[in-house]
């Protein structure tokens, strides 16, 4: 195939010669351009020019198959060449294009050039196939001889390690016993190591304990560095320790005393005995004040950790207390809706039993006046059914009857509830807000309950002294002490009585100064639209609370004394 190309190359014409190199040498520069140029090692290894080696790496850069740019120069070169590979193609799709317009047109005549360029163009077409062919067969071929050479390579390299496998293997020594030899040296070294790694760690700490120490002693980094600084230097007089001043300060108090037992002046003695309590002074290490400062701080958090403690305990306990309120308020909150829910229903139920018996009443009546009865008589059907409603009005009858002992019943309940909640105080006026409208209601009306008991106890021991006060002259007056004793008694009720009627009246006065919310204002409830001093189960609570007082007159009655 090669000799028929080289054939078709010299029976070409000049023209031919011309658009053949052209195509050759845009193929290369195409190649080039896609990495196809030197894609094996020995190929790379063949290259000696740096133009080539240049190409190379443009042509893995285009392609990807090399390693990736690392910096902006790389990628900024990169996109050049991607650029100038895609400004060819263009220039190569033109191209196509313009063959491809000119092989679509049509000749004019027999003698057109536009009819040989077109046969030219077919016979350059076939030509370039024909290339196409021998480049590739020509490619495979290579292939083939780079394997063929790679071979004896990887030959050579499989000797050459063989060759440095025996070389170590001489020097190491024939046998496993010098690798056992080369194992217990590795241990023992690595062994010294550890411990030289433990000493030097013992040793960083004793000298980081050492700097604190010498930190606390000497008092600041400075100082610390001056003293390391003359470590060394027996003579140097920057910075002088402890013994140092401790030594030189016993010199000069032998030499005082020396001059003092030798009689010395007396100004030269006071002179010496002051400068050695400035000297002693200057020697002590200087307190500084941010130890003072240090304490006080600490002072301050301590006390303000002990003012923390006590408001979250504080805290922690009216939590406690919010909750057990909460809790409480909506246990009676639920209990009273059940029992209005209860009391409306049975309210409800009675009027329509009373509906209902109202109009069969009517209806027996109806009959008996338009002379039904009669019929009823004359008739056994009649008869039977006069003795259904009869039954029907004895259920009806007892029906009403249980349900009036149930109302009763539940009002007691709620008798025996207001009272309950109406004996307890209702706390400060700092906790008015939170107390409800239902409690003030209970409130008030055990408060009215309780003056109508005491006026009648009072009335009644007022009666009580003044018959034995007025009485006939055979009967005894009582004692003095019984006298005093009642005195007491009535003293004490009057007042129970003042403080109650004072506080009804701070009671009547709050919900009347609530306005809109006020329990009378409500049309839901049945019982607080009746206002305070209603009907109905406040009349049965004040007859209660009568009886009651009555008998506690009867009780407080057998226990006066009696006269003789």
């Amino acid at each position: 195939m090669e000799l028929e190309a080289h054939a078709e190359f010299e029976g070409a014409s000049d023209g031919e010669d011309d658009d053949i190199a052209r195509f050759e040498r845009q193929c290369a520069d195409r190649a080039r351009a896609e990495g196809r140029i030197a894609l094996s090692q020995e190929e790379e290894d063949g290259l000696q020019s740096d133009e080539e080696d240049e190409q190379i790496q443009k042509g893995r850069l285009v392609t990807g198959t090399g390693p990736a740019p690392k910096d902006d120069s790389g990628w900024r070169q990169k996109c050049e060449l991607l650029q100038e590979k895609l400004a060819r193609r263009e220039a190569e799709l033109g191209q196509a294009r313009n063959d491809l317009e000119l092989l679509r047109s049509d000749g004019i005549g027999p003698n057109d050039p536009g009819n040989e360029l077109k046969q030219r163009l077919l016979d350059l077409t076939k030509k370039n196939r024909r290339f196409q062919v021998t480049c590739e067969s020509q490619k495979v071929r290579l292939q083939q001889l780079e394997a063929e050479v790679k071979k004896p390579k990887e030959e050579a390299r499989k000797q050459a390690e063989e060759l440095v496998m025996q070389r170590a293997s001489e020097l190491m020594g024939d046998g496993l016993g010098n690798v056992e030899d080369w194992k217990k040296k590795y241990l023992v070294s690595s062994n010294k190591l550890q411990e030289v790694r433990h000493e030097a760690q013992e040793l960083r700490a004793q000298l980081q304990k050492q700097r604190k120490v010498l930190l606390k002693e000497v008092g600041s980094e400075e100082a610390l560095q001056q003293a390391l600084a003359v470590a060394d230097d027996p003579t140097a007089n920057q910075w002088k320790g402890r013994a140092a001043q401790i030594s030189q300060l016993q010199r000069q108090l032998r030499e005082l005393r020396e001059k003092v037992a030798a009689g010395g002046d007396t100004g030269l003695t006071a002179a010496a005995v002051t400068m050695v309590p400035a000297a002693a002074a200057a020697a002590q290490p200087k307190v500084p004040a941010v130890s003072q400062a240090a304490d006080k701080r600490r002072e301050e958090f301590e006390r303000l950790q002990e003012e923390v403690e006590k408001l979250r305990a504080e805290q922690a306990e009216a939590k406690s207390k919010q909750v057990a309120l909460k809790s409480r308020a909506g246990l009676l909150e639920s209990q009273l809706r059940e029992m209005k829910a209860n009391s409306q229903f049975l309210l409800r139920k009675s009027d329509d039993d009373d509906a209902l018996v109202a109009a069969m009443r009517r209806q027996m009546g109806r009959r008996a006046e338009a002379g039904d009865v009669e019929e009823l008589d004359e008739g056994g059907a009649a008869a039977a059914e006069l003795e259904g409603l009869r039954q029907e009005n004895e259920e009806l009858q007892g029906q009403l009857e249980r349900q009036a002992q149930i109302v009763v019943q539940l009002r007691q309940k709620s008798l025996a509830a207001s009272c309950e909640n109406g004996s307890v105080r209702l706390g400060p006026k700092s906790a008015e807000s939170s107390v409800s409208d239902r409690q003030l209601i209970d409130r008030v009306r055990f408060l009215e309950a309780e003056n109508q008991k005491a006026g009648e106890h009072v009335r009644l021991l007022r009666e009580q002294l003044e018959e034995g006060g007025g009485g006939s002259g055979s009967s005894r007056p009582f004692s003095a002490e019984s006298t005093l004793n009642l005195k007491d008694k009535l003293r004490q009720l009057s007042e129970r009585l003042a403080a109650a009627e004072r506080e009804n009246k701070s009671l009547r006065q709050q919900p009347a100064s609530g306005g809109d919310d006020s329990p009378a204002s409500r049309p839901g409830s049945r019982s607080s639209s009746r206002g305070m001093s209603g009907a109905g189960p406040d009349a049965e609570q004040v007859l209660r609370h009568n009886e009651a007082l009555k008998r506690e007159v009867v009780r407080l009655r057998a226990q006066l004394p009696r006269p003789d």
